[in-house]
């Protein structure tokens, strides 16, 4: 057989050459003929016994080559990763004929300068074609290409402006970037070829002297039609043939391009230069039943002068940017519709200038830039004299950065361009490894940790990590489209996904059974969506708008939305008629915010850029910002009070000092790699010696030792994944335990143990082993929890409605919660009976009506413990009337008023919280150390009674005493978590689940409670007397919650009351009672209070995990730990509104009623880690396109929604499953911008990620900023 194959290539020229004229006649006479397709996939080699050939040889790596998908998800076909197609690697190159990468893989500065050619790589985006296949129109200006014209005037290019030409056997591809890129002649031999330096493919189209060209960056394939020696772009297409056509007048000028369903079409001035980008649809005239192309919106407009240059720009809200050029058309400033100016000056002459200065008509912006064609460098110098060095190789690479802190990183390529090795300014290295195809096929990270991946149809088939037995496994199955049909996690759960023919995402099914299915109208849109348990929701839009202008949920709720031409949000108007509405400047931040009660927020920005200033509240009251750096960052704060919170930065942007409004003075140190290593606090006696934190990290930047102030060492061990398994002290010990998934499956501390199991299939929790040894049970259906037992004793059972909300709860003592909903989706009503036990005629024993007032407030509670509250313009609780309170009672007022300073202190008296300490309030009067925590409480007469609080370098309370003597005294462990308390020689222990006390014990465990918690909140659900370990007899004890979770009530085993309270506004105990301690002797107590609180009877304070509350005063003791991040006043609780918000953290406060204005944040790096638990978080992402990403993927949520259409996260916990149809990302950013120095490219807009990752010290931090380009673009 070998003989006779290795015979028939002698005539094998002859051959190609009957068949390629054979192709050409065929295609002459069949237009639609796709003979080389079938060719093709006759040269296609699927090699049915491999797995994975990965060529690149990985140090210390054990790859199991036998590993493979279980048969119910093994694809029809093995993987074949040997890829031989032809590889012409060569760099693209600019119109000078240097090398240069795309631009969004080109290092720029400022507005945007290449660091690389020193050149203007500006990018616009003005627009979309909507379309099952979105196509973005947008402009690029090259100063190397200052000579072209392809119809935007000199310099500029366009998303369509891409086209081949042929010479010397070769061809070359222009593209968007005004770009070129060479490719070899294609043959009957070579159908396709590849150039991975430039990062394109070229291959044959399905047409007669048809090509197609795929380049990373790309919207999908480019489809080239040849006449003579040039092609030109004829249409674009995706892998699902949902396609884009290019159409031109008859004198080769770009005339429209179209889908299905609309066009976007080019109206041109007498110059033949576009003159409008119009959006048309097609449709009837609804007289004549004739139908015509009609302009639905308009996109861009343009104006240029005389030399043929664009001298401005309009977008389709008519907001303007102009342009101003040399006589060689390279350009020297450019006005931002919000008057920000940028300049540049240029050393050389047209398409060859390169920039040396570029400075703007705002302070602290001005870079010079100095250039070295030897070396290949170039020094930037900033306005405060820092300097950065940026280095690139023969083919536009970046080799070398160093920053301004004088922080070197390297990178190596191989010569396909491939990024091979990082060594970063530690000396980390990590390195990649690449398959055949130029996918990544192992990564090697810092510690040496190993990632092997395997790809089909350039998707991931399969990723694994670590070696042996633990070595953790994620398996895909890949479609013929490279889509993942289902993946299966290494815990053995699969999640399914399927498609519609055009792509788009049609239904998932999770682990559990649960299945969501999608329907997308005929543009790609999202118009329902609906899930097996119930839940649906239908999108309605307006002609070709990306947004949403309806949501209508299951119960026929209807939420209406306006937008204006750019995708800004005018105006929501909910269910119940309520409206909020929006304005915007030229940089699409919101400038005044009416909300549902009619009150304006209104901000204000420095002229001439976005940086807000000023922020007035509806009480008139203002904040004020400063920005006095080269970072554009936040410098000073001034409160309502006229107080300062100042900041500043290193150079390279990371926090390097912070004096509060108390004037209390702290300052970060980090290393080269912007890990956080030491921090320093002063107080507010700023020449006294600090409190010293050291912090010590492994190569992954991860925490390994925090040396305290006082000299106490923790240490912190991983395992071979990055998860915490250890801390250690001479004070404790705590460890943690994962499965195979790396899943949390145990928690010790010091001799208490808590374990967990999850069900096999569906991956949920189902059950926790509690410190006592009974087993807490969860059990679920239908995706959602439905069930609770402890040691086989029913808890609870649930019962939700279609919207995934509770509706109704059976307690394990027969008795039953209902709630019921307003359009809001609020709780509108919550009442307690009896079951169908008791008698023939159950009872309603305890039940709550509740109103709301028109900007979302609680304002009415009607039955048990009924009230009323009232509000300041900002929300502040100002009055809470008790219609039921007894006037013999001294503890039960009938109205309870309350005032606060600028600020939002609780006051008696005005100007008595300087810098938010609180000096005095009615009889009692305070002293703060120079940190701020509240050392004496001095009352009565002559101020003799004094109490006297003591703390640890952490600033957590440790010894308490009372003015009588009485001394209490307290441990904690690595997290803040109480580990015991002494009081009077009596001692109680804690023992946590993650941050909720899960139980107590005392008497040498002879008493001992356990709690048990709604999951995935700090609601308690039961309390449990006994320790069964001990085969002590338990018994349980039901909480009864009101709507913010705080406990009213006990009930027994048999549903009877045996205990309740009452509170006021601020989480004050006002009455108490025992209702069977007379008639059976049993009195049982809880010392649970709002969500996360624990009272102390010893000190009336309530210990909040972080720090302690005093309900008295409706704040903490001392500042919080987090800063800025928490709010701008540090002790106050839930921002004066304890009615609608709750802290179970003791950090910052949350919203039991959501709010629709996420506001701006800021936040201060420190060294803490995070305590593993168990966390709710979305499995995968769906983009407006359908798209589905795993959240493991870096994805700037917030930056794709600015861009428009509705991204939403799909949960595995279904009860929280919502869509965020209409993401709001246009407030005032104030912020400090968050970024990594391997990430780039996050918007400041991300609040959320940016502080998330700020905590643990190891983000450089920038505000608004692109990369290291300026703050606006």
């Amino acid at each position: 057989m070998k003989a006779i194959f290795k015979g028939a290539g002698k005539n094998a020229s002859e051959l190609v050459k009957v068949c390629k004229k054979f192709i050409q006649i065929a295609e002459e006479h069949n237009p639609g003929m796709k003979v080389r397709d079938h060719i093709r996939t006759l040269r296609q080699k699927i090699d049915t016994n491999k797995h994975a050939n990965v060529n690149s040889k990985v140090p210390e790596v054990t790859n199991n080559k036998n590993s493979s998908l279980p048969n119910e998800l093994d694809n029809k076909h093995k993987i074949e990763l040997k890829d031989d197609t032809p590889d012409a690697s060569i760099t693209g190159k600019d119109a000078n004929g240097n090398p240069t990468q795309s631009a969004p893989e080109t290092p720029v500065d400022g507005d945007p300068i290449s660091l690389c050619s020193g050149e203007e790589l500006l990018s616009i985006s003005e627009g979309k074609l909507l379309g099952l296949l979105p196509m973005e129109w947008s402009r690029f200006y090259r100063t190397s290409a200052s000579e072209i014209n392809k119809g935007l005037g000199y310099g500029w290019s366009h998303s369509l402006s891409h086209y081949l030409t042929f010479a010397n056997d070769k061809i070359f591809w222009s593209d968007h970037e005004n770009k070129t890129t060479e490719f070899p002649a294609l043959t009957a031999d070579t159908l396709v070829v590849t150039n991975k330096l430039a990062k394109a493919a070229i291959s044959f189209g399905d047409r007669y002297e048809s090509y197609i060209v795929t380049f990373s960056n790309g919207q999908g394939k480019y489809h080239f039609e040849r006449e003579g020696s040039y092609a030109r772009l004829v249409a674009i297409s995706d892998k699902y043939h949902n396609t884009v056509t290019v159409h031109y007048t008859s004198e080769g000028y770009l005339s429209h391009i179209k889908n299905d369903t609309c066009r976007i079409y080019f109206s041109y001035n007498s110059l033949n230069l576009i003159e409008q980008v119009a959006l048309q649809r097609y449709e009837s005239d609804n007289q004549h039943n004739e139908f015509t192309w009609v302009s639905k919106s308009v996109l861009a407009r343009y104006e240029y002068n005389s030399l043929l240059q664009l001298a401005c720009a309009s977008n389709g809200n008519n907001e303007k940017e102009r342009y101003e050029y040399d006589d060689q058309n390279v350009i020297i400033s450019r006005e931002l519709s919000g008057g920000a100016i940028f300049h540049w000056q240029w050393e050389g002459e047209g398409k060859s200038a390169r920039c040396i200065r570029q400075y703007s008509n705002f302070d602290n912006f001005d870079t010079q830039y100095e250039w070295n064609d030897e070396t290949k460098t170039v020094k930037l110098t900033r306005s405060d004299g820092s300097q950065q060095v940026y280095q690139h190789d023969s083919n536009a690479r970046l080799i070398y950065e160093k920053a301004a802190d004088g922080a070197e990183t390297f990178k190596e390529y191989d010569d396909k361009g491939q990024l091979v090795k990082i060594t970063d300014p530690l000396g980390k290295v990590s390195q990649y490894f690449y398959d055949d195809s130029g996918n990544v096929s192992a990564s090697v990270n810092p510690d040496r940790q190993v990632t092997n991946y395997v790809h089909f149809l350039g998707a991931v088939k399969r990723v694994s990590v670590g070696e042996g037995k633990s070595t953790r496994i994620w398996l895909n199955t890949i479609n013929q489209h490279g889509e993942i049909v289902a993946a299966k996690d290494p815990s053995g759960c699969v999640t399914r996904y399927s498609f519609y023919d055009n792509g788009k995402i049609e239904s998932v099914t999770y682990p559990d059974g649960v299945q969501t299915q999608y329907l997308w109208d005929s543009v790609g849109r999202l118009v329902e969506e609906k899930s097996s348990t119930g839940a649906l929701s239908y999108y309605r839009y307006d002609d070709y708008g990306v947004n949403p202008v309806q949501v209508e949920d299951e119960s026929g709720n209807v939420t209406l939305y306006q937008w204006d031409s750019l995708g800004r949000l005018l105006k929501c108007t909910y269910p119940d008629g309520r409206s909020r509405e929006y304005q915007y400047n030229p940089y699409g931040k919101v400038t005044q915010l009416t909300d549902e009660a009619g009150r304006i927020t209104a901000y204000e920005y420095a002229a001439p850029l976005h940086l807000l200033t000023h922020k007035t509240l509806p009480d008139g009251s203002v904040l004020k910002y400063r920005y006095n750096n080269i970072h554009l960052q936040v410098s000073e704060i001034e409160n309502q009070k006229g107080e300062v919170y100042q900041l500043r930065y290193t150079a390279t942007g990371l926090i390097s000092e912070e004096i509060g409004f108390d004037n209390i003075k702290t300052t970060y140190a980090y290393d080269l790699s912007g890990h956080l290593i030491e921090k320093c606090e002063f107080g507010d006696r700023h020449d006294e010696e600090p409190f010293i934190t050291q912090y010590v990290r492994d190569p992954m930047g991860r925490l390994l030792s925090k040396i305290l102030p006082d000299g106490t060492e923790e240490q912190y061990s991983y395992d071979d994944f990055g998860q915490l398994t250890k801390i250690k002290s001479d004070q404790q010990l705590l460890v943690w335990e994962y499965d195979i998934a790396g899943r949390l499956t145990a928690e010790h501390q010091n001799w208490a143990t808590i374990r967990h199991r999850y069900h096999e299939e569906s991956g949920k929790l189902s059950g926790t082993r509690l410190p006592d040894g009974q087993w807490l049970e969860y059990h679920h259906r239908d995706g959602q929890l439905r069930g609770m037992t402890l040691d086989s004793q029913p808890l609870a059972a649930f019962d939700y409605n279609n919207s995934g909300r509770e509706r109704e709860r059976r307690q394990g003592n027969g008795l039953i919660n209902r709630y019921q909903y307003d359009d809001m989706g609020r709780l509108s009503q919550h009442y307690l009976r009896e079951g169908m036990g008791f008698d023939d005629n159950p009872q309603i024993l305890w039940k709550q009506d509740y109103r709301y007032q028109a900007d979302n407030e609680l304002s009415q509670v009607i039955g048990n413990n009924a009230r009323r509250y009232s509000y300041d313009d900002i929300g502040q609780l100002i009055s809470s009337s008790n219609p039921d309170a007894n006037q013999e009672d001294r503890h039960a007022d009938r109205v309870e008023t309350f005032s606060y300073d600028a600020a939002g202190n609780r006051i008696s008296a005005e100007n008595s919280a300087a810098g938010n300490r609180l000096a005095f309030f009615g009889d009692r009067h305070f002293e703060y150390d120079r940190f701020g925590n509240l050392i004496a409480e001095r009352r009565g007469t002559a101020h003799k009674l004094l109490t006297t609080y003591e703390y640890d370098c952490r600033h957590r309370l440790i010894k308490h005493v009372s003015p009588n003597g009485r001394v209490s005294t307290y441990t904690y462990d690595a997290f803040n978590r109480r580990t015991s308390k002494t009081v009077e020689g009596k001692k109680t222990e804690f023992i946590w689940q993650g941050s909720k006390l899960i139980a107590e014990c005392s008497d040498k465990d002879t008493v001992w409670r356990s709690y048990v918690y709604e999951p995935g909140s700090h609601r308690p659900l039961v309390l449990v007397e006994g320790n069964a370990k001990k085969n002590q007899k338990t018994r349980t004890f039901w909480y009864q919650n009101d709507y913010l979770g705080t406990p009213h009530s006990l009930t027994d085993s048999l549903g009877g009351l045996v205990y309740s309270c009452t509170y006021n506004a601020y989480g004050q105990v006002q009455t108490e009672t025992q209702h069977q301690q007379e008639e059976r002797g049993l009195r049982v107590e809880t010392n649970l209070r709002f969500q996360g609180q624990y009272a102390d009877e010893e000190t009336g304070l309530f210990y909040n995990l972080n720090r302690y509350y005093d309900p008295a005063l409706g704040r903490y003791l001392t500042a919080d730990p987090i800063g800025l991040d928490g709010g701008l006043n540090p002790y106050v609780y839930v921002n004066g509104n304890p009615v609608s918000w709750i802290d179970p953290l003791g950090l910052s406060p949350i919203n039991t009623t959501p709010s629709m204005t996420p506001e701006p944040t800021v936040s201060s790096p420190n060294g803490s880690v995070s305590v593993p638990e168990p966390e709710f978080k979305p499995d995968f992402i769906v983009s407006p396109n359908g798209t589905v990403m795993p959240t493991s993927k870096d994805v700037n949520l917030v930056d794709a929604q600015q861009e428009g259409g509705s991204w939403f996260q799909i949960h595995n916990t279904h009860n929280d499953m919502k869509v965020n149809s209409v993401p709001h990302t246009h407030f005032p950013t104030i912020h400090l911008k968050s970024i990594v120095r391997e990430i780039k490219k996050t918007d400041g807009a991300d609040l959320d990620k940016a502080d998330k990752l700020l905590r643990d010290g190891t983000m450089r931090e920038r505000i608004g900023r692109k990369d290291r380009g300026g703050p606006i673009k």
